[in-house]
């Protein structure tokens, strides 16, 4: 007879091995702070390009004035901006980062935890079974 609690159980676990489980596993493999520390320094390298990468548009935009004469002024005005917005916005993605960070590892961790849950109950199930059956595991 199909025992159907064991049935769901098993379906909820493959379920979640199948969607979540594998970026889970990966995830909480690494220690929290690792794994924080990793992710938002890639994080902050790649504002950092993204910043680059806009202030020189921007600069391509001046090119014109500076030709022309009388522009240094406005350049100097626009490196000062440049510099004081890269780290407000360095400062911003850093704090955002490392929290997202911090709670995908915690919320992946908690996830596994449940999930071992299910293992470990799903075993206890057969155990049950296989006592009533009167055989034994380890043989």
């Amino acid at each position: 007879m199909i025992d159907k609690r064991k049935v769901r159980l098993m379906t909820t676990l493959t379920m979640y091995e199948e969607k979540q489980g594998r970026e889970d596993i990966k995830i909480s493999e690494y220690y929290r702070k690792d794994y924080v520390s990793f992710h938002t320094i890639a994080t902050l390298i790649w504002v950092t390009l993204g910043y680059v990468a806009i202030w020189g548009l921007i600069g391509l935009g001046f090119l014109g004035d500076l030709q022309g004469g009388g522009g240094t002024g406005k350049l100097v005005m626009l490196g000062i901006i440049a510099v004081v917005g890269y780290f407000v916005v360095l400062g911003l993605y850093g704090i955002i980062g490392y929290r997202y960070f911090n709670k995908k590892h915690a919320d992946s961790r908690s996830r596994i935890r449940k999930y071992n849950h299910g293992l470990i109950r799903l075993l206890k199930t057969y155990e049950r079974e296989n006592r009533q059956n009167g055989k034994n595991i380890d043989a």
